[in-house]
């Protein structure tokens, strides 16, 4: 019976552990699975903005923007253009989709 690929990548991992060492292996199994290596976020530097900047915001979703970047934006007063990548309406199953893509949109439009 032949093994899933699955266990061939655990494999090959054990042995790239003894090589390589956790941190190596860790990108290494990134890579393998997402196709690319992660940023080092060691070398990452804070990003200053001033008041007559302009940011350009890719949220997935209605309020992630204000969520997940509303404390930062507002600290640094930057202009701000957002772009929501969806409209929301999966957002909650007790509520028609269409229904809920309308107050999530209303939602956006008052903050």
């Amino acid at each position: 019976m032949k093994k899933p690929k699955f266990f061939d990548i655990f494999q090959t991992i054990e042995r790239k552990e003894n090589a390589m060492g956790m941190k190596k292996l860790k990108l290494w199994f990134q890579k393998k699975i997402h196709g690319y290596e992660m940023p080092d976020f060691k070398k990452a530097r804070p990003l200053e903005l001033k008041p007559d900047d302009r940011v350009l915001l890719l949220a997935p979703h209605p309020d992630d923007e204000t969520i997940g970047c509303g404390g930062f934006l507002l600290k640094y007063g930057a202009q701000c253009d957002v772009v929501l990548l969806t409209d929301g309406r999966h957002g909650d199953s007790a509520v028609d989709p269409a229904e809920m893509a309308e107050i999530r949109k209303r939602e956006f439009e008052d903050v």
